[in-house]
């Protein structure tokens, strides 16, 4: 241990090696705020200045978080209460019940379109075959536009 003594001493560096080995590292200073792992959850509540749930403000709104959600902090500022917010309720249960019938019209016409696309394949093969013709059926869908 003294040749790296005397090496680290001709590098021109202080030894880290005091008179007796090692030296001794300062004591730590105790924490001013107990572990938070260590106290139940009020105390680490209260330790940490939590004592509601938590609160935001946004917009000149404040809410808060309960029961997993983010409610208005005022009840009388919810959100059913405002115009804007009923009429973009209306405009998607319109847009919604827009696309529903869109959905079904889609479904028909694709329908009419595999009938169609089948009736032209079974006319193909007849012309190849004997000459045979297959019986026309009729749609099972009538769209109004």
């Amino acid at each position: 241990m003294s040749v790296l003594k005397d090496a680290w001493d001709r590098l021109g560096h202080r030894s880290p090696y005091g008179p007796g080995g090692l030296r001794s590292l300062p004591p730590l200073r105790g924490a001013s705020c107990p572990s938070g792992y260590i106290l139940d959850y009020g105390s680490r509540m209260a330790a940490l200045g939590r004592d509601g749930p938590p609160a935001l403000s946004l917009a000149g709104h404040s809410f808060t978080f309960l029961e997993g959600h983010w409610v208005p902090s005022n009840p009388g500022e919810s959100s059913e209460s405002r115009p804007e917010a009923r009429r973009l309720r209306r405009e998607k249960q319109a847009l919604q019940e827009e696309n529903n019938a869109l959905k079904l019209r889609l479904e028909a016409l694709m329908d009419m379109l595999t009938e169609a696309t089948a009736r032209l394949e079974g006319l193909r093969q007849g012309r190849e075959g004997a000459g045979k013709r297959p019986p026309a059926k009729r749609s099972r869908w009538s769209l109004k536009f």
